[in-house]
């Protein structure tokens, strides 16, 4: 019972320090100090036995410092997966690999938001020394009620009879509320969230069975399964050959398009082929190449897949291409950077797939490596000015070529980083684009500015940004207070 209110005094201890830190507008600083002081309860809970993730620890607490420079969501769900991976290796030892505390680490850490009232009717049941028999688990009584509410999610927001059946409901309440409904619900979730990292269980282990081949263990299915692994790779290789020779004529070789082609079309044509491609490249080569298959043995079949995996690479090289063409016709955007991140990202992967089956490298290395390079990518997205860099680029791309068309308007919707560009754009030669962009940067600075009053909202990115964007309008007469 001690145990277990000293649980409930530190989850109310953080959800103060939450409420002060977090519950605002924008991520800042404050998400920094309230991530050290959660650092400090895990250190209390587990304490040296953190060390055996000691390097996804650092990452940890570099995301932790990102969070004051670059705030945003990226980084936040990245410190929470990677903070229930790491007590997920202090749990099970310096033995566990990355893959495995990730799975375990997202289950105990969800399934440790129940913690709480589990252990509250246990304490109920012992305080009252009524016997627990025949009670219903918490977590199986959970499942409908999360099934339901998953199912609304997708439901409601798409009926618009039930959508503003529930807007009306939610406002009669709040109109009858003495209090604040959402900041309610961020209480509830972040002393649930606090109270089971205390409380952290690991979910049962998946075990480690032998695998029984897909078609039987006879010698006639086995050398059916390798024919036809051997004769898919040949007819996908030379499907891919001639999507990479289009790739050599049309782009490395810098060929005109073909007619009645725009860099549009042709751009997201390589998309959706990128898209086919990768989803049944990776799951063919994973299904074929599984751990105890005989084409793992067979040095042709393995030569195959090698070459089909440089063909995936090659495809992903051209889909890069297509976008640079792409970015340089019609300007970038936020999300055809983060496609050139997944493209990479997929690239890494696909290698990994190609050392496992040329090095005979079992299934979890290739769940680990690819586990390891998306927290990396994802870490360095979560760092990165993206919207910094997006609004540079534009603007560096029509300071070349001013007959280039300039979306003004698509910096304005921008995060805090595309403020230096617009200021740049106000001394624009085009005095219609210069008055645009000083009306959007004048709007923009005072709602940053407004969304940064706070102290624990402050982040360096968005102090520069602000900066240089007052300096700005102050040159051109324009009052930011």
């Amino acid at each position: 019972m001690g145990t277990f209110f000293r649980r409930v005094g530190m989850a109310l201890v953080l959800t103060a320090l939450a409420d002060v830190f977090l519950f605002h507008e924008s991520l800042g600083v404050g998400l920094t100090f309230f991530c050290l002081c959660v650092g400090g309860v895990a250190v209390a809970r587990w304490g040296a036995r953190l060390l055996h993730a000691r390097l996804w620890l650092f990452v940890w607490c570099a995301l932790v410092v990102v969070a004051a420079v670059e705030p945003s969501a990226t980084g936040l769900f990245l410190l929470i997966l990677l903070g229930w991976a790491i007590v997920a290796m202090a749990e099970l030892g310096a033995g566990c690999s990355l893959f495995e505390a990730l799975v375990r680490g997202t289950t105990g850490g969800l399934r440790s938001f129940v913690a709480a009232p589990h252990d509250t009717r246990r304490a109920v049941l012992i305080s009252t020394r009524r016997a627990p028999s025949g009670v219903i688990p918490v977590r199986l009584s959970l499942v409908p009620i999360v099934i339901t509410l998953l199912f609304a999610l997708l439901i409601v927001p798409a009926n618009l009879v039930l959508s503003r059946w529930i807007a009306e409901l939610a406002d009669t309440v709040h109109s009858l509320a003495s209090f604040d409904a959402v900041r309610f619900v961020f209480w509830i979730a972040i002393f649930a969230g606090v109270y089971g990292l205390m409380r952290f269980r690991l979910g049962q282990h998946p075990g480690h069975a032998r695998r029984r081949s897909a078609y039987g263990a006879s010698e006639d299915n086995l050398a059916r399964e390798l024919k036809t692994c051997v004769t898919t790779l040949i007819l996908t290789n030379l499907l891919f050959l001639a999507a990479n020779a289009t790739d050599l004529a049309f782009l490395w070789l810098r060929f005109d398009l073909p007619d009645g082609m725009s860099y549009s079309e042709y751009a997201h044509r390589g998309s959706y082929r990128l898209i086919v491609a990768v989803v049944l490249a990776a799951f063919m080569i994973v299904v074929f190449f599984r751990s105890n298959a005989r084409p793992r043995e067979h040095r042709m079949a393995r030569a195959l897949a090698a070459v089909f995996v440089v063909q995936n690479i090659l495809v992903l090289a051209g889909a890069a291409s297509r976008l640079g063409l792409y970015a340089d016709a019609y300007g970038l955007t936020r999300f055809r950077v983060a496609t050139m991140f997944w493209l990479a990202l997929v690239a890494v992967g696909f290698v990994l797939l190609g050392l496992r089956i040329l090095q005979n490298r079992s299934f979890r290395f290739l769940m680990d490596g690819n586990a390891a390079s998306t927290l990396i990518v994802l870490s360095c997205w979560a760092g990165l000015d993206v919207d910094g860099y997006v609004a540079d680029r534009n603007v560096a791309r029509h300071t070349r070529d001013p007959s280039v068309a300039m979306d003004v308007d698509y910096l304005g919707e921008l995060g805090v980083g595309a403020l230096p560009a617009l200021a740049r754009l106000v001394h624009d030669k085009d005095l219609e684009l210069a008055a645009r962009a000083e009306v959007i940067l004048r709007r923009r600075t005072k709602e940053e500015r407004a969304n940064h009053q706070h102290w624990a909202e402050w982040s360096y990115r968005s102090h520069v940004a602000l900066r240089e964007a007052e300096h700005a309008l102050a040159e051109v007469g324009v009052r930011t207070d």
